[in-house]
């Protein structure tokens, strides 16, 4: 079983030589990739959910990455696979959610996250490719799962803000204040309104 990661491809594209790792690169556009080897396999597809796009995944997309999985699956060399692709939040966390339930992992982490919205085009036909089909229902399930984890923290930061004006109107903070240090670290903080 390999440790799944999702990262930005401009996070890892420049250094793909850990020969302990693999990589998945999803670019949205043609991009040259230097690739070191048989540890990388670049796609390039567009991050779309409508099934009859030329521009979105397709069948030969999964069919390669069940392929590449193959070849890397009993390497014990290799202890984790880097999903990668433009915005972190989409169309890699799909392929790392199908990869995850293809080693029998429950994907649902990566369904309930708020960081993550996966494509569920991607997701489907992955898991398919993988012969581990996901039913409507179930997807519907997991979709209703990461809008509620995206609402829910929403809600939070409502809440917060309102909070926030609320302890204003009473007196009881200042404007927010922040400041990055010389090493570029952000602090912010709500000194407390003079009452004079």
């Amino acid at each position: 079983m390999k440790d799944i990661l999702i990262s930005l491809n401009k996070a890892v594209q420049d250094d793909l030589s850990d020969e302990n790792a693999a990589y998945i690169l999803c670019f949205s556009h043609d991009k040259q990739v230097t690739a070191d080897g048989e540890n990388t396999l670049v796609l390039h597809f567009q991050d779309l959910d409508d099934d009859k796009s030329p521009d979105a995944f397709q069948v030969s997309h999964a069919k390669q990455i069940v392929r590449f999985y193959e070849q890397i699956r009993d390497n014990d060399r290799i202890t984790c696979i880097f999903v990668c692709c433009d915005g972190g939040i989409s169309r890699s966390p799909a392929i790392a959610a199908a990869l995850m339930r293809a080693q029998g992992q429950d994907d649902n982490v990566i369904w309930s996250d708020r960081e993550y919205d996966p494509n569920t085009l991607v997701y489907r036909r992955l898991c398919h490719a993988f012969g581990h089909p996901v039913t409507s229902r179930e997807l519907r399930r997991k979709v209703r799962q990461n809008r509620e984890a995206w609402s829910g923290s929403l809600f939070q930061i409502l809440k917060q803000g309102i909070e926030e004006i609320i302890a204003y109107q009473r007196g009881e903070i200042a404007l927010r204040v922040t400041t990055i240090d010389d090493e570029g670290n952000r602090k912010t903080e709500f000194p407390k309104k003079n009452r004079n």
